[in-house]
């Protein structure tokens, strides 16, 4: 089974999938993940990236 990952920003019981997009391999959605902290860690969120 292939997984594709996808960037998600967390805060409480909330979770928003970053981008509304997912990537073919971890080292593509780190490579996003410096736009997302600026998007969503001033607001609280903190960022994971998991297998979608």
């Amino acid at each position: 089974m292939t997984h594709r990952f996808a960037v998600f920003a967390i805060r409480g019981r909330e979770e928003i999938l970053c981008g509304n997009c997912t990537y073919a391999s971890r080292e593509e959605a780190e490579h996003k993940l410096g736009l997302f902290k600026l998007l969503f860690e001033v607001r609280g969120y903190r960022l994971e990236i998991r297998p979608f």
